[in-house]
């Protein structure tokens, strides 16, 4: 600090004796205090005034969070998904409606006597009182005629056929077959209820 001193001091009076031609010495108690500014002195007076740069300070404590932001807006629709595996069958629902329409099915064995049929098969398809039939009655034998022996045939018994909108009958007999020989006679018809 002397050093800077004594070339503040070396300023002034080489700036006095350039002015005035005379030379002074100006001492530290005629230099009023904080009058002094860095102009006044040397570059190299200035320099030394100026201190070594210390060591990092310690990092600060934390701060208080701030309040909570407001909520953002919503996103953009993310792409549809990969399908998922098959899910397991479901129950199996209740019946539909039958629009009126139901089935009436008879059977009946007719058994062979090796001459004039033996005992017929009695076939009688009746609909409910006052309902009709709305459909040509289907058939079918056990044993099917495939599997008959070579000759057999079925004969309707004369008198025994009724065909009316609410009834389909008939009586058969079996022929060319050997006596004890039976063949199931199943048919039927499908009914509509009246309006």
């Amino acid at each position: 600090m002397k050093t800077v001193i004594a070339a503040i001091i070396v300023s002034v009076i080489v700036s006095s004796s350039a002015t005035a031609g005379v030379t002074t010495l100006i001492t530290s108690k005629q230099i009023k205090d904080h009058t002094i500014q860095l102009q006044d002195i040397s570059s190299a007076a200035a320099s030394q005034l100026k201190g070594q740069t210390g060591a990092k300070g310690d990092t600060g404590t934390a701060g208080t969070p701030g309040p909570r932001g407001e909520k953002g807006d919503t996103g953009a629709t993310g792409a549809p998904g990969p399908q998922g595996p098959k899910g397991d069958q479901g129950q199996k629902g209740d019946p539909g409606a039958s629009n009126g329409l139901y089935v009436r099915t008879d059977s009946s064995t007719a058994v062979a006597d090796g001459n004039s049929g033996g005992t017929p098969a009695v076939i009688d398809l009746k609909c409910e009182p006052g309902d009709i039939s709305v459909a040509a009655p289907t058939w079918f034998t056990d044993p099917p005629e495939s599997d008959w022996p070579s000759g057999t045939w079925l004969q309707v018994v004369p008198g025994s056929a009724i065909d009316t909108p609410n009834e389909y009958a008939r009586s058969y007999t079996m022929h060319g077959a050997e006596a004890g020989t039976q063949t199931t006679f199943t048919q039927s018809v499908v009914c509509s209820h009246s309006e």
